[in-house]
C-alpha cells in the first residue's frame, strides 16, 4: 500500500493539530524532573528546556509564580545611571549573588558610567540578580534591570509575603541613589539629552574670571542681581512660594564673548552647585527629562548654547513643536532649590518672543560689538606679552571688530612677524584684511 492510498489521507489534507502543551516553566523543580524522567522511559527525544526569566526567578526564590510578586519603579532622566551604579555596589558586597541577563538566559550586561572626571565604573544595565536573604535585603529577592516600552525599569521580584518589605527597600534604594550616593551633584557635567535618555559626563570645572574678559558694567550688574542674588537669596523665594528658578538669555553677534561670559558665571557659582552644559543638539524631550532630574541635582545651573537651534520662532515656522514642548517644561518647573538657566543666541529675531517673559527667561542681556575704549582694553590683553603698542591707534582702525576678531588680528600679526612685532605690523594686518577668512567663489570639485 502506498502512502497516498492510506485511508483518510490526501496530499492536500492538512496535518492534524498537535495537542497543546502547557508551560511548565513555573512548575516545581521536582515536577519537571519527574516529567523529564518519564520522557526518557518513553524514549522521547529530549530537547533542553529554554530557560526564561520566570524559571530563573521561581528556582532561586523557591516558590511557584503564583506565590511571587514584583515591585517596580521607572528610571527617568539621570535616575538610570544613579540606580545602576547603586545596584552594582550592592552586588559587590553580595557573595551569594547569582547573576543573569534580564531574560534569565545568559550573562548580565554592563556599561561604563562616568562618575567623576577621568573616572568610570562598570555598572549593570541588563540584569537579573538573585540575592539571598541578608545579602542586600532582609529577604531573598531577584533584582531586575531592564527596558520596557522605551523606559528603563528596576524591579524586585519577591515572595508575596515579602511584598511590603520589598516596596520599602526599593524606595530606600532610590532615595539613597538620588541623595547621599548621588555622584553627579556638585560637579560640572556635559549633557547629551535625546528623546529616550539623558547622559551626563563630568568635565573639568571652569576657572575663568572677570579679569579675562571685557564687558560693560551693566552686564556684570545684571549677572550679580539675577544669578548672584538667586544663589544668595533663593531660599527666601522658595519659602515665600515665589519659585527659585530664573532664566537669563544672553544675546549678541558671534565673537562678542557670550560663551566666555557663561564660563565666568559658572566659575563664580558657589561650591556645591551642579553645572550642566547643554547645547542646541539636545531635543526638547531630552531637556524635559533633564529638567525633571534637576531637583535631585540642585542647586544647579543649566548653560544652554544656541537656544535658537532648539526653540525657533513659530512666526517663521521653524520651532512650533519643539518650542511648545520646551515651554511646557519651563512653565511646569518648580524646584525647591535654586536653579538658573543661562542660554545664548546669536540672533534674537530667531527666538520666539514667548520665551522672553517672567517665569521663562526673566532677564535678557544684550552684548554688542566693543566700542573704541573696549577694543583698546581687549588689544592690551592680547598684546601685553609682546611689548609696547599704540593701542588707541590700533583700536581706531578696527571699528566693527569683535573680541574674537581682535584676537585673530593679534594672532596673525604674531605668526607673521614673531618677536619683532610692533604697532606698524599690527596695523598692516588690519589694513590688508588678512585676518578675515573668506570663502572661495566659483566652481570646484
Amino acid at each position: 500500500m502506498s502512502v497516498s492510498s492510506l485511508p483518510g489521507w490526501s496530499p492536500s489534507a492538512p496535518p492534524a493539530p498537535l495537542a497543546p502543551v502547557g508551560d511548565l516553566s513555573s512548575a516545581e523543580p521536582h515536577v519537571r524532573d519527574a516529567l523529564t524522567a518519564l520522557g526518557r522511559l518513553l524514549g522521547a527525544a529530549l530537547v533542553p528546556p529554554r530557560r526564561v526569566l520566570g524559571t530563573f526567578v521561581c528556582e532561586h526564590l523557591g516558590a511557584p509564580v503564583t506565590d511571587l510578586t514584583a515591585v517596580t519603579a521607572a528610571l527617568e532622566g539621570v535616575d538610570a545611571a544613579l540606580v545602576h551604579v547603586a545596584v552594582g555596589r550592592l552586588l559587590q558586597d553580595a557573595d551569594g549573588a547569582v547573576l543573569a541577563d534580564d531574560l534569565g538566559t545568559g550573562a548580565p550586561g554592563y556599561g561604563l558610567v562616568s562618575v567623576a572626571v577621568d573616572t568610570q565604573v562598570a555598572a549593570p544595565d541588563d540584569l537579573a540578580a538573585y540575592l539571598p536573604a541578608g545579602q542586600a535585603f532582609d529577604f531573598p529577592a531577584v533584582v531586575l534591570l531592564t527596558w520596557a516600552n522605551g523606559r528603563r525599569l528596576i524591579s524586585l521580584r519577591v515572595r508575596r509575603t515579602d511584598g511590603d518589605a520589598a516596596r520599602e527597600a526599593l524606595a530606600d534604594l532610590m532615595r539613597n541613589a538620588r541623595g547621599p550616593a548621588n555622584f553627579y551633584r556638585g560637579q560640572t557635567l556635559r549633557a547629551v539629552a535625546d528623546d529616550s535618555s539623558v547622559s551626563l559626563e563630568p568635565v573639568r570645572p571652569s576657572r575663568a574670571s572677570r579679569d579675562e574678559i571685557i564687558h560693560a558694567r551693566r552686564v556684570w550688574d545684571e549677572i550679580d542681581v539675577t544669578v548672584g542674588g538667586l544663589t544668595r537669596h533663593g531660599h527666601l523665594l522658595a519659602e515665600a512660594g515665589l519659585g527659585c528658578s530664573r532664566g537669563v538669555l544672553i544675546v549678541g553677534p558671534p565673537g562678542v564673548g557670550k560663551t566666555a561670559l557663561c564660563r565666568v558665571i559658572a566659575a563664580e557659582l558657589p561650591a556645591g552647585t551642579t553645572i550642566v552644559l547643554a547645547d542646541g543638539t539636545s531635543t526638547p524631550r531630552g531637556l524635559g527629562l533633564l529638567y525633571e532630574s534637576l531637583g535631585r541635582l540642585a542647586p544647579a545651573a543649566v548653560v544652554l548654547d544656541d537656544l535658537d537651534l532648539l526653540a525657533g520662532d513659530r512666526r517663521s515656522g521653524t520651532g512650533a513643536p519643539a518650542l511648545r514642548e520646551f515651554l511646557t517644561h519651563l512653565d511646569g518647573f518648580a524646584p525647591n532649590h535654586a536653579v538658573v538657566t543661562i542660554a545664548t543666541t546669536n540672533d534674537m529675531s530667531a527666538v520666539d518672543p514667548a520665551l522672553v517673559r517672567p517665569g521663562r527667561f526673566d532677564s535678557v542681556i544684550q552684548i554688542g560689538l566693543p566700542d573704541g575704549r573696549a577694543r583698546a582694553l581687549i588689544l592690551g590683553r592680547f598684546l601685553q606679552r609682546f611689548g609696547t603698542f599704540d593701542l588707541d591707534r590700533i583700536a581706531g582702525a578696527t571699528d566693527g571688530a569683535s573680541g574674537a576678531d581682535l584676537r585673530e588680528i593679534v594672532t596673525r600679526a604674531v605668526l607673521e612677524h614673531g618677536p619683532d612685532l610692533d604697532t606698524a605690523h599690527v596695523l598692516d594686518v588690519v589694513r590688508t584684511g588678512r585676518w578675515q577668512p573668506t570663502l572661495p567663489t566659483g566652481q570646484y570639485l
